[in-house]
Parts: C-alpha cells; structure tokens; sequence
C-alpha cells in the first residue's frame, strides 16, 4: 500500500484552487457558456460527484474544440481551469495540452507578469512533476513564485501554494531538508490564512509523507490526523478528501507493523468511497483490493523488513546501529534502497513469494530476531522476522 500523497496531493491543490476561484465569481457563467460548463464541473469535482465533474469537462471540451473565435481572457481562464479538472480526473496529457494553450493565450493577453500566467506555469509544473519531468518544472515554479511574490507580498496563500508544490519536488528527490523548509513555510501562511484550512490539510499531509520516510513515524500519526480533522470540519466527513487521507493514515500502520489499525483504517475509507462513488468505481475497486491483500497479509503470510544497500561496509554499520539500539523501520526509511523503504522496509510474503536467499536467511531466524549482512542481488540486505506464514504457526 503506498501513500497517497505522492500522487493525490495536486489532485486536491487543483480542485482546491478551482474551488477558491468559484467563490471568488470568477468564472462569469451568466456571459459565458464555456465558462458555465467549466463552473459546474468544479461544483460538481468540489462536492466530490466525479462522474458529473467529468460529463460537465466534457461539455466545456466539446466548446473548447469547436470554437474558432479570437483568444480573450475568458477562453484564457477557462483553458486553465478547465486543465486544473481534467489533472484531477487523471489526464495528464490533456492537462498539458490545456495549460499550454492558456500560457500562450496569457502571454500574448497580458505580458510576462501577470498573476493570471503565473497560475499557468504553476499548474503546468504539476503536470511535468507528475510525469517525473523534475528538471522541466523546477524553473516554471521559480517563475510562478517570483510573479507572485512581486505582486501579492511574501505571506500570501498563492505564494504558500508554489512553496508546497517546491517542497513536494525536493521531497520526491529525496532532498528532505529543502522540502521541510518549503513545506513548513507554506503551513505557516496557509494556517495563518482566514479560508485555507483546507490547503493547510494538504501540506499537512505532505510533512506527514516527510516525516514517514524520515522515520518518524509518531510525528507522521499525529500529522496525518490533524489533516483528517481539517478536511472533516472543511468538507465534512464523508468527502473522498478525507478517505484519501485514511488511507495514507492506513499506509503509515502498515509501515510500523501496526495491522489491526491499518485494517479498521483501510475499511473506514472503503466505505466512505463506495458510499460516495458506489461499488464499481475504478478508486473504489482499487481500495478494496488493497483492503483484501492487507486482510489476506495479516491472516496468511509472514510479515518482515528488509534494509537494502549497495555496499556490505554500509549494511555492516547499520547492523551495528540496529544492535545498539536503533530503531530498523527508521533507518530503512532513511538508507534503503529497496521498494518498501518508504514502509520502513516492512513487507508480507508467503514462503513461495520469497527469493531463495530470502527465504534461507529467514529461515534462520525466530521472531523478533535481526539477521547478519547477506548479499541479496547485487547489494546488501539485512531483514527482521515479524511473525512466521500462518502455515508455519500451525
């Protein structure tokens, strides 16, 4: 199970921001009837109705390809909110197309300096962060901060909104230090900002993310659930915001072995998506087999952790580090290199799943107990047995 943030987190910056712009009186659909299709696929996205926010943005498609008129500010706007919803609905590459074609209509609008353009790049440095297209998006979201900080003052919510997505970029490098700094800063604002609770909850969730694969796995709890507790007073507590943070929470009990409360988790947002979207809804469909293999995990498989590093001076110092009393799940997060560092290196596996070095080293070991230094494809591993397969125990 892995943690929504890395990917969901624009996904609410967009239908947020969509959001704001529809309180604002923006979208002027009593003039405009691209503009209306746009405003009533962000209500629809906002009260979390996604199949009518998707028939609605592909009204407001339909518009867009077949009008022929001159580029104005509207069809400008329009462009880039309408990119904002079809992100959120997970179509990057018409996202892109979107977003490119409001950046053109704005510069030649407007010039270089207008906020409205800013949001732009803003939006189009999501689409390239998500893609993994780091090197392209670094310099849009430096472009963006430095037109918003000229025009709005440094301690601006838009401001705070380029300094979380920063923060999310170096977080997904790996630069930690770089990301708390961003990701802090925009808190700050954002809780210092009558009406952005509901942005706070979203870098909340982002130094929670931090904080779990730094280990701190306590400090990641406690963040994770004043998210919940912001989303469920912004939009109350049966929006899929809210299952989203569920189950990152999920995710994070995993990571610490912690199966009965990532269960009872897993199973609070299940029903809270399968209320909303109904049973066959591709997200509903996706969680509950999430739910089924974490269930299956806990009742017939072993549970470990594993910690994978490249050289065997560097597994044997660890080593050492765990025997004096360093906590393995932390230090995972922190070193590893294999796929389920972010869980604290913590994985179930029945006997048959198990490579053989695997299986043979763990062979060896009761629970509870740490193994040596093995080499493991190439590297070096160290694992920890958890619990014997139910097969085993029997």
């Amino acid at each position: 199970m892995t943690d929504r943030s890395v990917s969901g987190w624009r996904k609410r910056l967009a239908f947020l921001t969509l959001a704001t712009l529809l309180a604002a009186g923006s979208l002027r659909g009593d003039t405009n009837r691209l503009a209306e299709a746009v405003r009533k696929a962000g209500e629809y996205y906002r009260q979390g109705l996604h199949q009518e926010a998707e028939k609605a943005a592909a009204e407001a498609l339909s518009i867009l390809e077949n009008s022929g008129g001159p580029q104005n500010f509207d069809v400008a706007a329009s462009l880039n909110n309408l990119g904002s919803l079809v992100y959120a609905q997970g179509d990057l590459d018409r996202a892109e197309q979107l977003f490119q074609r409001s950046r053109e209509a704005y510069q030649a609008l407007a010039g270089p300096d207008d906020t409205r353009l800013a949001s732009v790049l803003y939006n189009l440095a999501g689409v390239y962060v998500e893609q993994g297209r780091y090197a392209q998006a670094e310099p849009l979201y430096r472009s963006s901060l430095e037109i918003r900080e000229r025009a709005l003052g440094a301690a601006h919510p838009l401001v705070a909104e380029v300094w979380n997505d920063l923060g999310f970029l170096y977080l997904h490098e790996g630069k930690y230090k770089e990301a708390e700094g961003w990701l802090e800063k925009a808190l700050g604002v954002w809780q210092s900002s009558a009406g952005s609770d509901a942005f706070a909850a979203v870098a909340l969730n982002n130094l929670a993310l931090l904080r779990r694969l730094q280990g701190g796995f306590d400090r990641a709890e406690s963040l994770y659930k004043r998210a919940l507790a912001m989303e469920e007073k912004n939009f109350g507590a049966d929006h899929p915001e809210v299952a989203t943070t569920l189950m990152n929470l999920a995710a994070l009990y995993r990571a610490q072995g912690r199966g009965e409360p990532a269960i009872e988790t897993s199973r609070l947002a299940l029903a809270l998506l399968e209320k909303k979207f109904g049973a066959q809804d591709p997200l509903v469909i996706e969680t509950r087999e999430q739910l089924r293999e974490l269930t299956g995990a806990v009742e017939t498989r072993g549970e470990y952790q594993i910690l994978l590093v490249r050289t065997k001076d560097e597994a044997e110092e660890l080593r050492r580090r765990i025997e004096a009393g360093e906590d393995f799940a932390a230090l995972a997060a922190r070193h590893s290199i294999d796929p389920n560092a972010s869980d604290g290196g913590y994985f179930r596996a029945g006997a048959s799943e198990l490579r053989q070095e695997l299986r043979v080293e763990l062979g060896r070991l009761a629970v509870g107990q740490v193994s040596a230094v093995f080499p493991l494809g190439g590297n070096w591993a160290i694992v920890k047995k958890i619990s014997e397969p139910a097969s085993a125990r029997q």
